[in-house]
């Protein structure tokens, strides 16, 4: 859902036109239209130059430069000692200048001079020294007046030190003499590549000022967004894009502290000059891939996640060489990254981009703020690596971009305080749904539940409907119904507490049980009544009469549950009504059935009728007692009776005694 229908690439001209315009401004201080003096040949003339109203000027240009010697004023008054290698630009480095046909490299030591010719009216000038390359002496005609570090002829006597300085010098003629001792055995350039100022004492005093103002204000605010966004993400932690811009912006404002004019020497001013060194480097090396991080977890970019991986792996390793290694292998490792970071950064525009072109307004913000980011950052690569004349730009560049990502981050929040107040007024639409969707569904349930229920009386009573036929037909067998239900019921409970049939002996199927056993002599309705009710022994021809009652029931049973197919207690029924006359031994009628081939159903029906029958009094023979129709059922074991269901029997038959006198004809 897109809040927002202004047009992308009108929004994102204006936002890039007014960072532009905020970067000239800021970059504009001391820029003038006007051709700036520069030495020329070791000698720059001041004697016209008005410092009242242009306080500060930069001491670039050729200066004088004798190669493996430190020379003083003295040596220079004298001139026979004397042995000019050439003229050096400064700011510059001394890697890659030709003596005597070869290339210098940036290890070694030397002497750098100019001349300056000062206008009369000045009484006072100052000079601000930011660093030297890696360890230099400054002389004012003659007398030292700035120290970094200890220059020395090899290694063993030189020792490194950054440490941007200001004084105050009041001239007793009218030009001055610079004299710069420098040495360098532990970077891979050496040189003095650092900016050179002359001015008035208020006019470098001013200059300072404003400097460290403008880079407290920078390392304030990105430190502060930095906070920002890590409160961000400890508010939501899926946000990933917050960490890694905070600690992007943490690293950012480290680097601010350690270059430049390095604050940290306020704070800590003996710190040494390899950790100075290391957090240069090392905030360069995390930088990189938390900003590529932050890109694609906003953006999704299969190719940026991989070029992310790469360049995390590359800044890990650099990270782990910088700490262990000596900064002249580390400082080698910089031109590396840096094509690296070009590389990814233009990768990264080609992404923006083609959101973009997808009308992503975010993507055209970041894409702003980016561009001025990566412009300031090959800025800062060129001067680092002593290529173009400039300062470092890339805290200007960060400053924009998180002015943009603000505007992002409140385009965020913004869609999605809409979106949550649109899934809110839909939610309360759905809830309204469903509790109308609740109250249908229970209404149906219920009307279920009494349609289930209503269906179980009917079935209920059809089955007793069906029992009761035998009833009518013969008034003993009325009484034994409701016996036999109780039964197969304490029966089938104990027998489930047999290891072999507690898995297959549900409460379902003794309910099941329960009612279907009932109509287990429902064939008897089909026997004639000669047969039925005669009070003397049955004929063999009328005995094989007697016994198509199993058969009669099973079929009328089966007719029904194909009808209506309906099945579980039906099919309990038909087994019972078929085999409830099976034997153990397979003696039994009307299949011959043997031992588990007859249904279980069956088999508990067939020691519960028998049981029935032998206490009850019927039309041809008198009740037997409950102890002997026990010892009967116990004889039978094996051959008519499964020995289980005898088990379970002989365990509660006590409690078949009691249910026969309460429930006597």
């Amino acid at each position: 859902m897109r809040i927002y229908t202004v047009s992308i690439m009108k929004r994102t001209s204006v936002f890039l036109l007014l960072a532009i315009m905020i970067v000239l401004s800021s970059c504009s201080h001391g820029m003038n239209s006007e051709k700036l003096p520069e030495a020329v040949n070791g000698v720059l003339d001041l004697s016209h130059w008005d410092f009242e109203n242009k306080a500060v000027l930069e001491l670039k240009g050729e200066w004088e430069f004798y190669w493996n010697n430190f020379y003083d004023n003295e040596d220079f008054y004298d001139g026979s000692k004397i042995e000019k290698t050439g003229n050096i630009i400064i700011p510059g480095v001394w890697n890659g200048y030709e003596v005597d046909g070869e290339k210098l490299s940036g290890h070694g030591y030397g002497t750098y001079r100019l001349h300056v010719l000062l206008n009369p009216s000045i009484e006072t000038i100052s000079l601000k020294v930011l660093t030297m390359q890696t360890a230099g002496n400054i002389f004012l005609n003659g007398e030292k007046v700035i120290s970094a570090g200890t220059p020395g002829v090899d290694s063993h006597t030189a020792i490194p030190a950054y440490k941007p300085q200001i004084i105050v010098y009041t001239p007793d003629r009218d030009y001055v003499d610079i004299v710069i001792h420098v040495s360098n055995y532990d970077h891979r350039m050496g040189g003095i590549w650092g900016t050179l100022l002359l001015g008035t004492e208020q006019g470098i005093k001013t200059l300072w000022m404003y400097s460290r103002d403008r880079n407290f204000i920078f390392l304030g605010a990105i430190f502060v967004m930095g906070l920002y966004h890590l409160g961000l993400f400890f508010i939501r932690r899926r946000s990933r894009e917050a960490l890694y811009f905070s600690i992007f912006c943490f690293v950012i404002a480290l680097r601010v502290g350690a270059t430049a004019d390095i604050f940290l020497l306020d704070i800590f001013p003996e710190i040494p000059w390899k950790l100075l060194v290391f957090l240069e480097y090392l905030t360069f090396f995390i930088a990189v891939p938390m900003f590529l991080l932050f890109i694609q977890s906003i953006f999704k970019d299969k190719i940026l996640r991989s070029l992310s991986k790469i360049v995390m792996g590359f800044s890990i390793l650099f990270s782990i060489i910088t700490l262990v290694a000596p900064v002249n292998v580390s400082s080698r490792l910089i031109p590396l990254f840096q094509v690296m970071t070009v590389i990814a950064g233009f990768y990264t525009i080609i992404v923006l981009v083609r959101h973009c072109l997808k009308k992503d307004i975010q993507a055209g913000l970041i894409l702003a703020g980016f561009l001025i980011m990566f412009l300031g950052s090959i800025n800062d690569i060129l001067y680092a690596a002593n290529i173009i004349s400039s300062f470092y730009t890339i805290s200007y560049g960060i400053l924009i971009f998180i002015f943009f990502q603000a505007v992002v981050m409140t385009i965020r929040f913004s869609n999605s305080f809409t979106e949550v107040d649109r899934q809110r007024r839909q939610l309360l639409i759905t809830n309204q749904e469903y509790l109308k969707e609740i109250d249908e569904r229970t209404r149906l349930e219920a009307d279920l539940l009494l349609s289930m229920e209503n269906n179980a009386k009917i079935r209920l009573a059809i089955i007793v409907g069906l029992a009761k036929l035998a009833e009518y037909r013969d008034s003993d067998t009325g009484e034994h119904i409701e016996r036999i239900q109780e039964f197969i019921t304490l029966l089938a409970r104990q027998l489930k507490e047999h290891p072999k049939y507690r898995d297959y002996i549900s409460d379902e199927y003794i309910e099941d049980l329960h009612v279907s056993s009932i109509l287990h002599d429902i064939g008897k309705v089909g026997i004639p009544d000669n047969i039925l009710l005669k009070p003397g022994k049955l004929t063999a021809e009328e005995f094989e009469k007697m016994k198509e009652h199993s058969r009669i029931g099973g079929d009328a049973i089966r007719a029904v549950e194909k009808k209506t197919g309906i099945r579980s207690f039906l099919t309990l029924a038909k087994e019972i009504a078929y085999m409830h006359h099976e034997k153990w031994d397979g003696s039994g009628y009307p299949f011959g059935l043997k031992a588990e081939e007859i249904p279980l159903s069956a088999r508990l029906t067939a020691l519960v009728d028998v049981y029935d029958a032998l206490t009850s009094k019927r039309c041809y023979k008198d009740a037997m007692s409950h102890e002997k129709t026990v010892d009967i059922i116990l004889k039978g074991k094996g051959s008519h009776f499964d020995p289980d269901v005898v088990g379970a029997f002989l365990a509660i038959h006590e409690s078949f005694d009691a249910t026969r006198e309460a429930l006597q004809d």
